[in-house]
């Protein structure tokens, strides 16, 4: 898992090098900031912000799809007939599922 992970960083941090490229002499030293040849006190702040954001942004659409798979699988229970072999606590449970979801 961790090989992926690296990969997954890298190619984030390319995405961000290049969606990064300034013009004069901001540009010059965010390419230098970014090739690795200074510490991460020295970065810029864009750059800084930017990972920060991107980050929120994957958080964000990842629990955006993690909701609408509850809510998809609350659904299906409550409407496919599985409610009768539930509990009555998950079955209410599921219940705030599609309440919360579908409010949203």
């Amino acid at each position: 898992m961790e090989p992926i992970f690296a990969s997954a960083l890298s190619t984030l941090a390319n995405v961000l090098k290049e969606s990064l490229q300034l013009q004069g002499a901001r540009g010059l030293d965010l390419e230098r900031a970014t090739s690795g040849d200074t510490s991460d006190e020295e970065l810029p702040e864009e750059l800084r912000l930017n990972v920060c954001l991107v980050t929120e942004v994957f958080v964000q659409i990842l629990a955006t799809g993690v909701g609408t798979l509850a809510f998809i699988w609350a659904t299906v229970v409550l409407l496919g007939g599985f409610s009768t072999y539930l509990h009555k606590a998950d079955f209410w449970v599921i219940t705030g599922i599609v309440f919360v979801q579908a409010a949203k």
